[in-house]
């Protein structure tokens, strides 16, 4: 579970993060819009710990992990995954490699042997649909083959929460439905916490089960995907995201 309160972030006097709070419980997904510059990256670079608030706490699990400027929890010790728009495989890694180095690299996955990380590996390859591309590197895959082994290899240390930053814009419109459905199915299956990025109304409607708007570093709205799709806000969020 996350839990946001009062969160500020300022670059160069100008405020990207502003007073945000917000909690996502496990195995909710949070579809995050706004328009470019809103501060959608920068919120997601608080949660994991990869940019410091200047005020305002974050709690993962009841945990307080940042108090103001103040870090309590390393990044790599928050068990939160990340996905972003470049998807940052390593390219001298097999795809075998790059799920490995992640479990001998992770706090949650040290004490595994090696037995136990060959199975992690063929359970998360398995789920993923990228078994027998296991010896592959990263430049012999296809796009949506990249996107199932980032989306692997950000699962496999078995994260509480994931951050996704629209990692599937450079996507076509099928392939991206079908990336989709695995995200949903993993995340389902992991009781895994979701933020994830999107300005495609498609997305937003399909794999979120609550919407947040950022405009100018502040949350404007955040609605339950029901309420939105049945009640008065119907239609908002079609209409804010055709205008961004």
């Amino acid at each position: 579970m996350i839990r946001v309160a009062g969160l500020k972030k300022a670059f160069d006097g100008v405020p990207s993060v502003n007073q945000v709070s917000f909690r996502a419980e496990k195995g909710r997904r949070i579809a995050l819009i706004g328009p470019s510059g809103a501060g959608k990256t920068t919120l997601l670079r608080l949660i994991a710990g990869l940019e410091r608030p200047d005020s305002g706490t974050v709690f993962i699990d009841g945990i307080k992990v940042d108090d103001g400027p103040s870090m309590l929890v390393p990044p790599e010790k928050r068990k939160i995954g990340m996905i972003f728009q470049g998807l940052a495989l390593w390219p001298h890694l097999t795809a075998c490699q790059n799920l490995e180095f992640v479990l001998k690299n992770s706090p949650s996955a040290k004490k595994r042997n090696k037995k136990e990380r060959r199975e992690a590996i063929h359970e998360t390859a398995t789920s993923m649909g990228i078994e027998p591309l296991l010896k592959k590197y990263p430049g012999q895959l296809s796009e949506g083959q990249k996107q199932r082994l980032a989306i692997g290899r950000a699962m496999i240390a078995e994260p509480d929460i994931l951050l996704m930053d629209e990692p599937l814009s450079h996507l076509d419109a099928v392939l991206r439905k079908e990336i989709l459905r695995l995200i949903v199915e993993q995340t389902r299956k992991r009781n895994t916490a979701l933020v994830y990025v999107t300005h495609q109304k498609q997305e937003a409607f399909f794999i979120a089960d609550e919407v947040m708007v950022l405009e100018n570093g502040r949350m404007t709205r955040f609605d339950r995907i029901e309420e939105i799709e049945r009640g008065e806000n119907a239609g908002f969020l079609e209409k804010f995201l055709d205008s961004i």
